[in-house]
């Protein structure tokens, strides 16, 4: 799923139901990676994104026990050292827990 964000594309991909990936989904998923334009947010990442990147900005939400409460974890992986002003950002302007 794409959406135009002006500046940006977010593309949406979702690897819960793929076993494998095929040469063509590979290619097109590498395009998205090197497209300075473009944003790509995959859901079950562990499945196949290690073999296609060097490194990555991983974002996981958990439910806490209030109904509307979650955790949010925000980490680098691999080769992401890019993305640590970002994580710099957060942790700078995250509210503080209650």
């Amino acid at each position: 799923m794409e959406y135009d964000l002006g500046r940006r594309l977010l593309v949406h991909v979702d690897f819960y139901r793929l076993r494998t990936l095929s040469a063509a989904d590979t290619q097109m998923f590498t395009d998205l990676l090197e497209r300075p334009d473009c944003v790509v947010l995959v859901e079950w990442a562990n499945k196949f994104l290690a073999d296609l990147a060097d490194g990555y900005l991983s974002i996981s939400m958990d439910r806490l026990t209030e109904p509307d409460a979650r955790l949010i974890t925000v980490q680098t992986i691999g080769e992401a050292q890019a993305y640590m002003h970002l994580i710099h950002n957060l942790e700078t302007h995250a509210p503080a827990p209650d």
